[in-house]
């Protein structure tokens, strides 16, 4: 009898931990749950590794890129020739201000200030300087790498197309704001004698680099189609004179009105230029920059395919 007691008590502290609404015992069921755990703690890991070495090799593509103008005399020449156009558009308008303007201004009861007649005037001119100047700074991004055999390497290395085309756009993006950089510094000098309406300004440099944002995906998508860097410049300019000029169309015809309102860029950036930020506008240009992007990846990935 005291055998089986024994037993009995042998039985119950062995399954102490069985429950009859489970099929097994709480510390198996805890396990599980702790291999879950740690499952899912791994594969994190495991992700946050990959999106960190994805960021490393964009960030080593793009850095590559932006030394490149550099190294080479076009981006030297780019900076020099948009510092030296600015500079003259600047101290022509000041001087139009200063002459001309102020002696009409005093008349009315409420004049525009520095910052829309020179500021924003200068502003607004840059973004079409930058009808050239980005093209061309994009025209290489690919067309030369191309031309020299240098993609085919390129696209070999263990890197992915989403990898090679993000890094190579932040490079070109990079450069192209430091001449958002000069526009900034030129027109903050100002401040110095007058009183600016800082945010009006701002806006109009965020809407600058947007549009130099969106610019530089085109550019970099077109150079990626063909082996001729001045093919791919001319194409892109074309195209973005085109969407410069939309607004004409949206002018005269009723008809298509609301589309070529929507496509213009002027129509999203002159609110910006003016200290207007809406949401409409910054989806645009998001939404310009997205297609361009997806269109040169699909390209990249169209040729791995074929090959």
């Amino acid at each position: 009898m005291a055998g089986g007691l024994r037993n009995s008590d042998q039985f119950n502290h062995h399954w102490k931990g069985y429950s009859p609404t489970t099929s097994a015992p709480i510390s198996i069921l805890k396990a599980i749950q702790a291999l879950k755990i740690l499952g899912i703690n791994h594969l994190i890991t495991i992700q946050t590794k990959i999106q960190r070495r994805a960021t490393m090799k964009i960030k080593a593509i793009a850095l590559r890129e932006f030394k490149n103008f550099f190294i080479s005399p076009l981006g030297w020449i780019i900076l020099a020739a948009t510092q030296g156009i600015i500079s003259f558009q600047y101290i022509a308008r000041i001087a139009d201000y200063i002459f001309d303007y102020q002696p009409k201004l005093a008349k009315l009861n409420n004049p525009p200030g520095v910052t829309d007649i020179v500021g924003v005037y200068t502003i607004a001119h840059v973004a079409e300087l930058f009808l050239i100047i980005i093209p061309i700074a994009t025209m290489h991004a690919f067309s030369s790498e191309r031309r020299n055999h240098s993609l085919t390497l390129l696209r070999s290395s263990p890197i992915s197309v989403t990898e090679m085309v993000l890094g190579k756009y932040l490079g070109i993006l990079a450069f192209a704001m430091l001449m958002v950089l000069q526009v900034a510094v030129m027109i903050f000098t100002l401040e110095v004698g007058t009183d600016l309406d800082i945010g009006k300004i701002l806006s109009g440099l965020i809407g600058l680099s947007l549009v130099i944002a969106a610019w530089s995906a085109a550019g970099i998508y077109f150079s990626s189609l063909t082996k001729s860097p001045a093919t791919a410049a001319i194409v892109t300019i074309a195209l973005l004179m085109i969407l410069w000029k939309l607004e004409w169309g949206a002018e005269t015809s009723a008809q298509v009105a609301a589309f070529f309102a929507y496509l213009s860029v002027p129509n999203h950036f002159g609110p910006m230029a003016m200290g207007i930020i809406q949401s409409v506008d910054v989806c645009y240009f998001i939404l310009f920059i997205t297609l361009f992007l997806i269109l040169t990846i699909r390209r990249f990935d169209a040729e791995r395919l074929r090959h």
